[in-house]
């Protein structure tokens, strides 16, 4: 677990040894934007500066528009190749990186955004099927609450 005041970090390993799931909760700032397509189109554009392409091969960026609270937010699904991780029989190793993320700008502050990250690391062939079921589940359980 890492923690900070705008960050918390919890993981845990997979069935196999290879896997990691994460969920990582973060303030953010956000500009000001005029629509939910503008949220979409800011969260893609982060998504794709955080994400080195010498290091990462996209195999999937999708994104579209989730209401939580009457608020509308931005749900990503990302699936990439991670082609520098340290493997135990040469340089390096190939491995899956797979993230549900959900942003929302904040009811009372909307240049202040809630992102919420549900992610896992695995090899190819210990992929978890139902990683989507399960990301969906945490992400639908999560609440905006912008009562003072």
């Amino acid at each position: 677990a890492k923690q900070t005041p705008d960050l918390l970090i919890l993981g845990k390993p997979g069935e196999y040894e290879s896997e990691i799931f994460s969920v990582q909760a973060a303030v953010i700032r956000l500009p000001a934007l005029a629509s939910a397509e503008a949220l979409i189109q800011h969260v893609k554009a982060a998504q794709l500066r955080e994400l080195d392409p010498k290091r990462f091969r996209i195999l999937k960026h999708d994104l579209g528009l989730r209401t939580v609270d009457g608020e509308s937010c931005a749900l990503a699904h990302v699936e990439a190749v991670d082609r520098a991780v340290p493997a135990t029989t040469g340089p390096t190793a190939n491995m899956m990186l797979e993230s549900l993320t959900l942003t929302c700008a904040h009811p009372r502050d909307r240049s202040i955004g809630i992102n919420v990250t549900y992610s896992y690391q695995y090899f190819p062939e210990d992929r978890d099927a139902r990683f989507v079921e399960r990301g969906s589940a945490i992400l639908d359980g999560l609440r905006l609450d912008g009562q003072p």
